[in-house]
């Protein structure tokens, strides 16, 4: 079976030890004569070292550069969905109703408020539809200025739910400001939530 980087490190530089007298040396040693050092031990601490931090950058880096990626991709993916304005399958204020329609997802959809008229928004009704291929939930709103909005709610993959920003209360989550509307995505219990709104 073949060996993963990680496993080999561990394997091979755990089997290093230093006595007494290589770790008073290594204590000892000017950092600027590191390089000149023929030690062996040494240069095997040095080594170890710089591939534990290149290991360790390189998946916070890959992390971040996959965040940023996912997150984009679900902010262009849902203001096309907006703006395309497919027409609704239930049409209803009512929050129970269309809730209840929703019997073919893996996750009962959450009641949040941007759904529930209590900021003076309107619920006219729901679709299903998909984030990143997975079937979703589709709410859309007439906001109190007029507007229509939508909100999105879904579950992704845990690989790709863990990247997506957990909100604490008073937080934002990500946004995006794409072909004239606004996008704001983040998770709550397990569901990726995508708001679409236009500019006031």
């Amino acid at each position: 079976m073949k060996q993963s980087l990680k496993s080999a490190l561990i394997k091979k530089f755990s089997k290093i030890e230093l006595n007494e007298s290589q770790l008073t040396q290594l204590i000892d040693t000017d950092l600027a004569d590191v390089g000149r050092s023929y030690n062996p031990v040494v240069k095997q601490l040095l080594v170890c070292c710089s591939i534990v931090l290149m290991l360790v950058f390189g998946n916070y880096s890959y992390q971040s550069y996959s965040a940023h990626n996912l997150l984009d991709s679900i902010a262009n993916e849902m203001v096309n969905n907006h703006l395309k304005q497919k027409p609704l399958e239930v049409k209803s204020d009512d929050i129970s109703i269309v809730l209840n329609y929703f019997t073919e997802l893996d996750f009962n959809p959450l009641r949040v408020s941007g759904i529930t008229g209590v900021n003076g928004d309107q619920l006219l009704g729901a679709r299903y539809c998909s984030i990143k291929g997975v079937t979703a939930a589709q709410f859309r709103i007439r906001n109190a200025d007029g507007t229509l909005a939508s909100l999105y709610q879904g579950v992704l993959p845990e690989k790709q739910l863990n990247l997506i920003p957990k909100l604490k209360s008073g937080e934002q989550g990500s946004v995006h400001n794409i072909k004239g509307v606004k996008v704001e995505i983040w998770r709550n219990k397990g569901v990726v939530f995508v708001s679409v709104a236009s500019h006031d």
